[in-house]
C-alpha cells in the first residue's frame, strides 16, 4: 500500500495521507457497508459474487502498472443504468453494440449489460483472482453465459474488438498516461460508432493527448461522469 501510494501521490502527500488514515478507514467502512448492502441483494438473488471493496495491494500482480490501479469496488445496477443514460441511446440499439468494461473486476457490469441485450459483453481485468471470479459469475448468470467474456490482460495491450463499441471506465487507474493509451486503443478499433463512458473521473479525459473525443454529456457527482464519442 505504501509503494502504491508513493507512486500515485508522491512521498509528502503519502505522509499526509497516512496522518489521515483513521478518518480514511472510518469512511472506507461506511462506504463498504452501503455498497455491499446493494450488491448483497443482487448476489443473493443470482448466486454470484460481486461485492466487496478490495485494495489492489491485497493481490499478487506481476504487471508494474498495478500501482496505478484503483481498488476493486463494484458498480451498482443503478449507477450502471445512470451511466448508460448519458449516451442518449435508445435501449433497442444496444443489440448492435459490444460492451467493454476496462478494469472489470468481478464482472458485475457484464452481467447488467447481458440483461440489456448487448451483442457481447467483455471485461478487461489485470488481477487474475478477480478475473477468475468474473468467469465464474458469467457461468452462473444465464443471460451472460453465451455473450460474456472476461480477459485477464493489460488494457494497453488488449486489442479492442470491431465497432460499434461502448467502452466503460469506472476510473480503473489513476495514471493519465495509461488512460491516454487506452483511449488510443479504442480509436484504433475499425468501424464505428465508438462510445466512451468515463465514470468517477477527477479530470476531463478529452484533455489527454489522444483524447479525440466529442462530448455527449457530463454530470458532476463527487467527481465527474462523462459520455464521449471516440473520433
Amino acid at each position: 500500500m505504501i509503494k502504491k501510494s508513493i507512486a500515485m501521490r508522491g512521498l509528502v502527500p503519502t505522509l499526509v495521507y497516512a496522518a489521515r488514515w483513521p478518518l480514511v478507514i472510518y469512511q472506507e467502512r461506511r462506504s463498504l457497508a452501503e455498497r455491499n448492502a446493494i450488491q448483497s441483494k443482487f448476489d443473493a438473488q443470482y448466486g454470484t459474487d460481486t461485492g466487496g471493496i478490495i485494495p489492489l495491494s491485497s493481490f499478487t500482480i506481476d504487471n508494474p502498472n498495478w500501482v496505478h490501479g484503483v481498488r476493486y469496488a463494484p458498480t451498482s445496477p443503478q449507477s450502471f443504468s445512470e451511466s448508460l443514460a448519458l449516451l442518449n441511446l435508445a435501449s433497442a440499439r444496444y443489440a448492435d453494440f459490444t460492451f467493454v468494461d476496462v478494469g472489470s473486476g468481478k464482472g458485475a457490469t457484464m452481467l447488467y449489460a447481458a440483461d440489456l441485450g448487448f451483442k457481447a459483453a467483455i471485461g478487461i481485468e489485470l488481477v487474475e483472482e478477480l478475473h477468475n471470479i468474473a468467469q465464474k459469475n458469467l457461468s452462473l448468470y444465464p443471460a451472460a453465459r453465451n455473450i460474456g467474456q472476461s480477459v485477464c490482460t493489460d488494457a494497453l495491450t488488449y486489442k479492442m474488438p470491431p465497432s460499434p463499441l461502448i467502452v466503460f471506465f469506472n476510473y480503473p487507474f489513476s495514471s493519465r498516461e495509461l488512460m491516454d493509451g487506452a483511449i488510443r486503443n479504442i480509436s484504433q478499433s475499425p468501424g464505428g460508432p465508438k462510445y466512451l463512458l468515463a465514470i468517477n473521473y477527477p479530470y476531463d479525459p478529452a484533455t489527454l493527448p489522444s483524447g479525440k473525443l466529442r462530448l455527449i454529456n457530463s454530470v458532476k457527482t463527487h467527481r465527474h461522469n462523462y459520455a464521449f464519442e471516440v473520433l
